[in-house]
């Protein structure tokens, strides 16, 4: 079902215009254990890790994003089975 169905015409354009104001990320892809762990990198500095919850994503933290990548290198993964990354074990533990 498409989330985006649900919301009303003012907060799916809130929605779009948050998306936007996310900072540019280079977006990068580790093999871990044969799990396809995707990941984004934001700015420049010393490294900075956001994990997101369970259930979620690394799109989660994006609201994070604009107060720590002017000072950090911000990496934003999406856990194994949540978001792009694989799970092909199926088990989440």
């Amino acid at each position: 079902m498409n989330v985006f169905r649900r919301l009303r015409p003012a907060s799916l354009a809130l929605a779009f215009a948050a998306a936007l104001l996310v900072p540019a990320a280079r977006t990068e892809v580790a093999e871990i254990n044969g799990a396809q762990i995707h990941y984004e990198i934001h700015g420049e500095g010393e490294p900075l890790l956001l994990l997101h919850g369970f259930g979620g994503s690394g799109r989660g933290v994006n609201r994070f994003l604009e107060d720590y990548t002017a000072t950090y290198r911000v990496i934003v993964p999406d856990l194994r089975g949540h978001g792009h990354s694989t799970n092909p074990s199926g088990e989440l533990t």
